[in-house]
C-alpha cells in the first residue's frame, strides 16, 4: 500500500511538472531567469549583482559561468554574497545548469517545483540559508546529482523516498533542519553514497536494519542529535572503506563511538570550506568503532581522546 501511494504521488508530481514548465529555453530565457532572481533579491549589501542587467552580457555577470559549446548558463555561484530574497520559478529555465551554489546567504521560502527541470545538476548547495517547507520529491529528478548540501536551513517533513533515484549521489548533508519521521529504507539504493550527515534534526524511529547493506562505498556517517531508537545494526561493521561513523545523543540502546586513528587525508571526503567553517565539529578524523553502553542518558565505557 505504501509503495502504491509513493508511485501515485510521483506520477502526479511528474504531471504537475510537465504541465507547468513547458518552456523552450535558450540564452534569452537564461538571462530572464537570472534577472527574475535579481528582482527577488531584497538585499545585496556588497552590490555584487549590480552588473546583472540587460545592458551587460550574461557572460560577464558576477557568479555566472556560461558554456562555450551551447552558449548557455552552466554554473551559478552565489557563495558568501550575503544576499537576501527568494528563488523565483523562472530558475527552472536554466536547463543547462550543472552547478548551483547558494551557500551562506539568506534566501528563504519554499523551493518552486519548476526547479525539477534542472536535470543536468551535479552539485546543489543551499547550505546556511533560510529555506523552509518540505524537501520535495522532485529532488529525485536529478539523475546526474552527486553532491547535495541542504544543511542549516528550516526544512521540515521527511527525507523523500524519491531521493533514492539519484543513483550517482556521493554526498548528502542535511544538518540542522527540522526533518522528522524515520530514515526511508529506499536510501539503501544509493550505492555510490560516501558521506551522509543528518545531524541535529528530529528524525525518529528505528534505523532500518538493511539500509546500509548495499552502501559499500559509505565512509562517513553522522546521525547524532536526533531521536532514533532501537539497535544499530551490526551491518555497520561490513563497510569495506569506512573511515568514520558517529552515533550519540540519541535514544539508541547501543551506541558506537569511533576512535581517532591515523589515516590517509587524501581519502577524506570534505564538503566546501564554508561548510566546515560552521560545522567544524562534524569533521573529525575517526575510523575505528568500539561498542559502548548507554545507561540513563550517560555513555559508559573507556574514554579516548581524539
Amino acid at each position: 500500500m505504501g509503495n502504491t501511494r509513493f508511485i501515485m504521488s510521483m506520477l502526479l508530481l511528474n504531471l504537475a511538472v510537465s504541465f507547468s514548465t513547458r518552456t523552450r529555453t535558450n540564452m534569452h530565457t537564461d538571462q530572464a531567469a537570472l534577472l527574475a532572481l535579481k528582482a527577488r533579491v531584497i538585499s545585496d549589501p556588497y552590490k555584487l549583482l549590480i552588473n546583472w542587467s540587460s545592458a551587460t552580457s550574461v557572460y560577464n555577470w558576477v557568479g555566472v559561468t556560461c558554456g562555450s559549446r551551447h552558449r548557455r548558463v552552466t554554473a551559478l555561484n552565489l557563495t558568501d554574497m550575503n544576499l537576501s530574497g527568494t528563488v523565483p520559478p523562472n530558475m527552472g529555465n536554466l536547463s543547462f545548469l550543472s552547478w548551483l551554489d547558494m551557500t551562506n546567504n539568506d534566501f528563504r521560502g519554499l523551493l518552486a517545483v519548476q526547479l525539477s527541470n534542472l536535470h543536468r545538476l551535479k552539485f546543489i548547495s543551499m547550505f546556511n540559508n533560510s529555506f523552509s517547507g518540505e524537501i520535495s520529491s522532485w529532488f529525485g529528478y536529478f539523475p546526474k546529482l552527486r553532491y547535495l548540501y541542504l544543511s542549516f536551513n528550516n526544512f521540515t517533513g521527511q527525507i523523500p523516498k524519491a531521493l533514492s533515484n539519484c543513483k550517482k549521489i556521493e554526498i548528502i548533508a542535511m544538518v540542522s533542519n527540522a526533518i522528522k519521521v524515520n530514515l526511508p529504507k529506499e536510501m539503501g539504493n544509493l550505492t555510490k553514497l560516501q558521506f551522509l550527515d543528518l545531524q541535529d534534526n528530529l528524525i525518529q524511529g528505528q534505523i532500518p536494519s538493511d539500509i546500509f547493506d548495499r552502501m559499500s562505498r559509505l565512509q562517513q556517517i553522522y546521525l547524532d542529535i536526533n531521536r532514533f531508537d532501537g539497535e544499530i545494526s551490526m551491518i555497520l561493521f561490513k563497510f569495506k572503506e569506512k573511515q568514520s561513523m558517529l552515533y550519540y545523543k540519541n535514544a539508541l540502546n547501543h551506541i558506537f563511538r569511533p576512535l581517532a586513528l591515523k589515516m590517509n587525508p587524501e581519502n577524506m571526503l570534505f564538503p566546501p570550506k564554508s561548510y566546515s567553517s560552521k560545522a567544524a565539529s562534524s569533521f573529525r578524523i575517526q575510523i575505528q568503532l568500539v561498542p559502548l553502553s548507554c545507561t540513563c542518558g550517560k555513555i559508559e565505557g573507556e574514554k579516548h581522546q581524539a
